[in-house]
């Protein structure tokens, strides 16, 4: 799996980290474990333990300038709307 980050304000740069993923289920034994860094994410239906070989930065001239302005808030509406059950059967 590739974790790409980009700047979108400041300095143009970019990292990506290079390494093998794995997808955790509810059903696995090893979601509990896991989890709990996310608990105050409803949403979660699975989860990827990556671990990470190799990083590699670069410039990223090419990524536009943005400006941050609020974090949505649609997925934890739509989630609580639909309710746990909702989010498994999705």
């Amino acid at each position: 799996m590739t974790l790409m980050f980009c700047s979108f304000e400041g300095k143009p740069l970019m990292l990506c980290v290079y390494g093998r993923a794995r997808v955790i289920y509810p059903r696995d034994g090893e979601w509990t474990k896991w989890i709990t860094l996310f608990s105050k994410y409803p949403w979660f239906a699975k989860n990827m333990n990556d671990h990470g070989d190799s990083a590699q930065t670069s410039c990223s001239f090419v990524i536009p300038s943005f400006d941050y302005q609020e974090g949505r808030k649609d997925l934890v509406y739509w989630t609580n709307k639909i309710s746990d059950e909702g989010v498994k059967n999705y």
